[in-house]
């Protein structure tokens, strides 16, 4: 029973871990777009954006936490697991960190 909790805490925390590289790269491919286009805007660029924010949000984090899981079990099956305890835990300060800011935005106080 133990090695089962063991294995659902480092499966989450790897996700985490995963999603927080594709949020960063989200994040970085975002600014580096914003920063490259000046000029006129065209009728269909909040169409775009659009599509690339759901994609850097919610496509690419949860892509890359899946590839980083498969990537896990690689490891595992190579015997390759000393780091994966560590970056686990990273993982969940990242999904700890996400929660906290969406809490935030959705309960934070307003100003009058």
């Amino acid at each position: 029973m133990q090695i089962v909790g063991i294995t659902w805490w480092l499966l989450v925390g790897m996700f985490g871990w995963g999603a927080g590289i594709g949020f960063l790269i989200s994040l970085w491919v975002g600014r580096r777009v914003t920063a490259s286009r000046q000029g006129e805007a065209v009728w269909w660029e909040p169409l775009i954006r659009g599509v690339a924010a759901l994609v850097g949000v919610v496509v690419l984090p949860l892509l890359t936490g899946v590839v980083v899981v498969v990537i896990t079990f690689v490891a595992y099956r190579v015997g390759w697991t000393k780091p994966l305890p560590y970056l686990a835990g990273i993982g969940f300060v990242f999904l700890f960190l996400l929660a906290g800011w969406i809490l935030w935005i959705a309960y934070k106080p307003r100003s009058t």
